[in-house]
C-alpha cells in the first residue's frame, strides 16, 4: 500500500488526507518481478504468496513528500522459503535470479545455495537490501557478495552494513568484497555507482 505525500502519523486515532493511496506488488521482490514484466521480460516470483499459517508478505508505504520512504513491513511467508526441485528447477532455467531482502530470511544458506546455483548455471544474480538495520546480518550479507553481479542497496543500508558515514566508499567495499557492479540509490540525489571502471554518480 502506497500513501503520499506523508508529513506524519497523526497522533491517537487522528486521521489526515493524502493525495493518492495504490496498492501495488511492490518492494524488494514484486516491484523488481513488475517492472522487468513490463518490459517483456518472462518472470517467476517465489515466496511473495500465502504459505501454511503464514500470511502473504507485506508493507505500508507512507511516503513523505521529499520521496523518502520509511516502511512498516510484515515478513510473512518469505522468510521460510526453502529451495525445493521445483525452485532449483526454476533457477536453473533463468537468465537472472534477483534476491529481494536476504537479511530476511531465517534461514541464510537458501540464499547462497540459490544464487550458487544460479552463477553454476550461467544466470546473472542481483541483490536487493529490504531491512533498514541490516547490521546484524552483514557477515551473511558480505559472503554473498562473491556471487552477485548487481547489487542495490539505498545508501543507509550500504553504510550500515560496512559500519562508515560514507556510501561512495561503502559501495567500494562491496565491490571489492566481490559485488560486481554496487549501485546505492540515494534519494533525489541519484544512485552510487561503482564498478571496474570505478565510482560515479548519477541523477
Amino acid at each position: 500500500m502506497l500513501a503520499r505525500p506523508v508529513t506524519d502519523i497523526p497522533a491517537a486515532q487522528g486521521g489526515a488526507l493524502v493525495e493518492e493511496m495504490r496498492i501495488v506488488a511492490a518492494g524488494t521482490g514484486g516491484g523488481t518481478a513488475v517492472d522487468l514484466a513490463q518490459l517483456g521480460v518472462p518472470v517467476t516470483a517465489e515466496g511473495l504468496v500465502r504459505s501454511g499459517i503464514a500470511q502473504t508478505s507485506a508493507t505500508v508505504l507512507p511516503i513523505r513528500p521529499n520521496g523518502e520512504r520509511p516502511a512498516p513491513h510484515c515478513s510473512g511467508a518469505y522468510p521460510a522459503l526453502q529451495l525445493h526441485d521445483r525452485q532449483r528447477q526454476i533457477i536453473e532455467n533463468a537468465g537472472h535470479l534477483h534476491i529481494g531482502g536476504p537479511e530476511r530470511f531465517q534461514d541464510h544458506h537458501v540464499i547462497t545455495e540459490a544464487a550458487t546455483l544460479a552463477r553454476r548455471v550461467g544466470a546473472g544474480v542481483s541483490v536487493d537490501l529490504l531491512a533498514g538495520n541490516p547490521l546484524e546480518w552483514a557477515p551473511q550479507i558480505q559472503a554473498l557478495l562473491p556471487f552477485v553481479d548487481v547489487f542495490c542497496p539505498n545508501d543507509d543500508q550500504i553504510c550500515l552494513l560496512y559500519g562508515v558515514d560514507d556510501a561512495a566508499a561503502a559501495a567500494q567495499s562491496s565491490h571489492q568484497d566481490g559485488a560486481g557492479v554496487d549501485v546505492a540509490s540515494a534519494g533525489p540525489e541519484g544512485a552510487i555507482v561503482v564498478d571496474d571502471r570505478g565510482t560515479r554518480s548519477t541523477i
